[in-house]
């Protein structure tokens, strides 16, 4: 993976409204880092809420178990809100937008995740195919890299069995 993890600088972009659902452009250096391929046949992501500001998207191709889904949530929630009580997963399909790359989140993801129209948000390579996203606010609140480091030992663990 290349170095954005986390970047030096974070790029964010505002969560758009689309039909009862927002819409969110990802940053480039991020699905490139997480070595995702945006072209068709497109991923299918599963977006799993982990506290106030903060989910995660897993290429369901690579992370097959919901298992090993729902322990990186923990290990991410427990960094960033560990009083938070998240649950839902939402799997939904990348989209692709003049060589960029575009997620629906759904209105379920929003609530969970304590999303707001006004919000920017980020996403960060975590792993290949795991993307960690956060709000702007969140990013500049929380220590990401820490959360990283908790995020891929849990991903370890878990691959371990």
């Amino acid at each position: 993976m290349s170095e954005h993890d986390p970047p030096d600088a974070y790029r964010f972009n505002k969560l758009r409204d689309s039909s009862g659902s927002h819409r969110l452009t990802l940053v480039k250096a991020a699905i490139e880092a997480a070595e995702t391929d945006v072209e068709p046949p497109r991923p299918v992501f599963a977006h799993l809420p982990a506290g106030e500001g903060v989910w995660l998207g897993f290429d369901l191709d690579r992370y097959g178990s919901q298992r090993t889904r729902v322990a990186v949530r923990r290990a991410v929630t427990a960094e960033f809100d560990p009083q938070a009580r998240v649950v839902g997963e939402f799997p939904v399909p990348m989209r692709g937008k003049l060589g960029s790359a575009v997620v629906t989140l759904p209105s379920r993801l929003v609530e969970e995740a304590g999303l707001g129209e006004a919000d920017r948000a980020t996403a960060v390579a975590a792993a290949p195919g795991l993307l960690l996203f956060l709000t702007e606010r969140r990013a500049a609140a929380g220590d990401v890299g820490s959360a990283l480091e908790r995020l891929r030992g849990a991903l370890a663990d878990r691959r371990d069995r």
